[in-house]
């Protein structure tokens, strides 16, 4: 805390109202409490303490994703997940996101989110539990709705989804017809979901070929599921999350500040178009997560772990070379070639598309995001690094957490 903290602070204890109104400091105070030589601070900080008084009046919620390095060699593969989420519950963070991940080591300890948020319910008391995502075009929506029901009976209505139309065509194995018109089926399922959470039924043919009438059971804890819609690049879903009047998921893999600002402005407009506050719903960015005591440390001790995680994830390489100047095959690339693509892409995302620093260089990065519409920023944690060092990492944003709490 600097020395104007410390002033602001003792004011405000003293019964003193700073106040910034149309950009402008205002000071409400009891009589003889602003002395001379205060007032002269006061006026030489103006702009500083507006800063700041600007800072404390931001709120934003923190939620910990997981997608996951590698883990198949590990004999403890949930441990991270495990530890980290009980953190996370004692800590004031918002939520735990896990994914639907299939086929391939990326993310490989993730196949079924309600599995992995009805374990998580057991060990918690305060997050919400999230899939980040469902991939509803391989998934019967039935089945979700009964699974995650369940989840939210073992948590006391700690339950949201947020749906996908899945990317990975291998996925699509359980369902190959649905691939090419995925988007369309991912909202006609998520309509049959919010009825059967509702109560409602809908009818399907049993093993004798007759029409009958289905509901889930357990019935949900709470009726009122809250569901996100998880967009990427596209400028269409967001069009449609917001005409739906569905929270946005959303990230930075394929696009920078700027751009994810135009396409939450295309998303707000529809949700206000079709009827709905914008108050009344949220947007969440997931992003890789980091902190130490400086931008520099954290450059070294992410820099071969991120760029290892990168590498499993080839596809997303090519998208950054087709969005750079350079057009690269990483397929047709020697060791060398890749090597330079992988440190190419750590340097793009590492200074504009992560949460890494220090509580400093972040707290400017909250206030960045916030001002483009995010409500709320999903840590990405598991990139690699070692359980120490996340742990460390989560104990200085646990700070920021309680600095922006909503």
């Amino acid at each position: 805390m600097n020395n104007l903290d410390i002033l602001i602070k003792d004011l405000k204890e003293k019964g003193v109202q700073l106040l910034v109104i149309d950009n402008e400091l205002k000071i409400q105070s009891p009589k003889g409490l602003i002395t001379p030589e205060i007032q002269k601070l006061l006026i030489e900080n103006k702009s500083n303490i507006i800063n700041l008084l600007k800072k404390e009046a931001i709120k934003m919620n923190f939620s910990l994703f997981f997608f996951s390095d590698d883990l198949e060699n590990e004999q403890d593969k949930y441990k991270l997940l495990i530890d980290s989420t009980k953190m996370a519950d004692k800590n004031g963070f918002y939520g735990i996101w896990t994914p639907e991940r299939h086929f391939h080591k990326m993310g490989n300890i993730y196949p079924n989110p309600a599995i992995i948020s009805g374990a998580l319910s057991t060990i918690t008391e305060n997050v919400i539990l999230r899939a980040g995502s469902v991939v509803l075009p391989i998934n019967d929506p039935i089945r979700v709705a009964e699974n995650w029901s369940v989840v939210d009976n073992l948590s006391k209505g700690r339950v949201e989804l947020s749906f996908a139309t899945g990317w990975h065509i291998n996925d699509f194995v359980f369902e190959p017809s649905n691939y090419e018109k995925r988007k369309d089926i991912m909202f006609e399922r998520i309509d049959i979901v919010k009825k059967l959470w509702q109560g409602e039924t809908i009818k399907r043919k049993n093993g004798a070929n007759k029409e009958i009438e289905v509901e889930i059971y357990p019935k949900p804890y709470n009726k009122n599921l809250a569901i996100w819609i998880t967009a990427i690049g596209n400028p269409e879903t967001y069009i449609q999350a917001g005409k739906r009047g569905f929270n946005l998921m959303t990230c930075l893999l394929d696009q920078d500040i700027s751009e994810l600002k135009e396409k939450i402005i295309l998303y707000k407009k529809e949700l206000v178009n079709a009827g709905y506050s914008e108050k009344d719903k949220k947007i969440c960015i997931f992003m890789h997560t980091y902190l130490d005591d400086s931008m520099e440390k954290v450059k070294e001790k992410v820099r071969e772990p991120f760029k290892n995680y990168l590498k499993s994830t080839i596809d997303l390489l090519g998208k950054f070379s087709q969005n750079s100047d350079i057009s690269l095959d990483p397929s047709k690339m020697n060791e060398n070639e890749k090597e330079e693509l992988l440190e190419f892409a750590f340097e793009r995302y590492f200074k504009d598309r992560t949460f890494f620093g220090n509580i400093e260089d972040l707290r400017e990065k909250v206030i960045q995001l916030h001002e483009i519409g995010v409500d709320e920023i999903a840590c990405l944690i598991d990139f690699g690094l070692d359980h120490n060092s996340i742990t460390q990492s989560l104990e200085k944003l646990s700070f920021l957490v309680k600095n922006f709490k909503a």
